[in-house]
């Protein structure tokens, strides 16, 4: 979609139609397009004083004549004092799906200037809100050959020249969660390891990245034996990615970002039932989100230096796959035993934390769809759970900033209890069904001796029903 802005109320109108959004119990436009009341016509300004409650999410047309837009819609957004950038996010994708089930192939917004003047400051706003519209108007159409429905093309908004770079800033992060989603939705036999490591190469290539996509051999020569243990039943071969973008800045090692990669998981000899299962591609969105970020931290050209790292493997029952009760050893240097063949991702993630260590962090995030259990704990929150307490409140405020929820889970060393093994070093499952979200976190936290945060996004990775600037799938959280 092509956004463009322009900066005066009296300009050329681009587009015959436009939306505006007006403020519960407020009977007249806002006061950043008030002088707009003339060019729109009698009938606009008759229903907002009149008829229009404002209430969160109402909608109405009003057809003009002789006006400055030939149809005119109204957004209804709520109490001005329950305002937050999430909000204004909501706001303009509920506005994005609206006009693009009109089938309308462009349209004036003012609905970033119409949420001005609260306690959100202008930039978070307008960030924001170009967030949720480009966010809302993604659409995957994977390997469909019928016609696309038509979308709207051009979306022309009204900002002032501080606003539009907040708002470009707001396209820019929405570019890199699409981008992650267009992974995720991709079926498994067309984003296998290699493929995901190919995407990932010309996404960095595109940004300017270095990256270094290591294969079998080199996984073989780096002791990743987690890894390759949980590859060992598919005939696809794992990968290995490192990209990396600034330079070292003394005295300060990098943000490290570490994604669990497993482009299909069928649980392995412990297989997963059959019901949803072709849901599985989404095993590796914390990969997609990895990549999103090193996107991001490269196309707003943020100072610092940041490395992201993935593994990326199929998790399958073919004859050479892992069985329950076998033993690998790790990067590490620790012995595991599988006792589940299903709890995978905890595997592979051991053996990138561990190589994170080299890399001398100044903090390490994880990211991955690491347990059932969090979707049944915290539905599509995301769980936080981590080693340094200044570390996990900034992530939490970050996710807040973001409109991704974030909820810290406890930490505490008795859940780390049944990770002992008999015949190795520890067991990649604890004993019974308690608490599976924080025991795999304690699994995790055996690799790590950096300030260090895990973020499971079991949950928070796919959507299922309506929301307001996701549709179905890929969440690109």
């Amino acid at each position: 979609m092509d956004v463009r802005y322009f900066n005066r109320l009296d300009a050329k109108a681009q587009a015959p139609v436009a939306v505006i959004g007006i403020f519960e119990g407020e009977k007249q436009l806002p006061a950043a397009i008030e002088s707009l009341a003339d060019s729109l016509g009698d009938s606009v300004r008759r229903v907002v004083e009149s008829e229009f409650k404002g209430e969160d999410g109402e909608w109405r047309e009003v057809t003009t004549e002789g006006a400055r837009f030939a149809r005119v819609f109204l957004l209804g957004l709520g109490k001005t004092e329950k305002l937050t950038a999430d909000r204004a996010r909501r706001a303009a994708g509920n506005v994005q799906k609206k006009v693009d089930g009109l089938k309308l192939p462009a349209y004036v917004s003012y609905v970033p200037a119409s949420l001005l003047g609260g306690s959100v400051t202008d930039t978070e706003v307008y960030r924001a809100a170009l967030e949720g519209m480009c966010l809302a108007s993604y659409s995957y159409r994977g390997m469909k050959t019928d016609k696309a429905p038509a979308q709207v093309e051009k979306v022309h908004v009204y900002a002032s020249k501080a606003n539009e770079a907040a708002g470009k800033i707001g396209q820019a992060v929405a570019d890199g969660v699409n981008y992650s989603r267009n992974l995720i939705n991709s079926p498994a036999n067309f984003m296998t390891p290699t493929q995901l490591a190919e995407a990932a190469k010309k996404m960095a290539k595109e940004q300017g990245l270095k990256i270094q996509v290591w294969d079998k051999s080199r996984i073989e020569k780096e002791r990743m034996h987690l890894l390759l243990g949980v590859a060992q039943g598919s005939v696809e071969e794992p990968r290995f990615v490192v990209m990396e973008y600034g330079k070292p800045v003394k005295g300060k090692g990098p943000l490290v970002f570490v994604g669990k990669g497993v482009t299909f998981d069928s649980g392995g000899i412990s297989i997963k039932p059959s019901g949803g299962m072709e849901k599985m591609k989404y095993d590796m969105a914390g990969s997609a989100a990895v990549v999103g970020a090193m996107h991001n931290v490269a196309a707003l050209k943020l100072s610092g230096h940041f490395i992201g790292i993935f593994a990326a493997t199929e998790n399958m029952p073919g004859g050479r796959a892992t069985k329950p009760g076998d033993v690998h050893g790790s990067r590490a240097g620790k012995t595991i035993e599988i006792i589940n063949t299903d709890a995978e991702g905890r595997l592979i993630l051991a053996d990138a934390l561990a190589y994170a260590k080299d890399l001398k962090p100044s903090a390490v995030i994880d990211v991955a769809t690491l347990t059932g259990a969090c979707l049944i704990a915290l539905g599509d929150t995301i769980g936080l759970m981590g080693n340094n307490e200044d570390l996990m409140a900034r992530v939490k405020a970050a996710a807040e900033a973001g409109g991704e929820r974030a909820w810290e889970l406890p930490m505490w060393d008795e859940y780390g209890e049944g990770l002992s093994s008999d015949v190795a070093d520890l067991k990649n499952v604890s004993g019974g069904r308690k608490a599976g979200t924080i025991t795999a976190a304690k699994f995790l936290e055996k690799f790590t001796d950096y300030p260090w945060v895990h973020l499971d996004i079991a949950g928070a990775a796919w959507i299922e029903g309506n929301h307001p600037y996701y549709v179905k799938g890929a969440a690109g959280a």
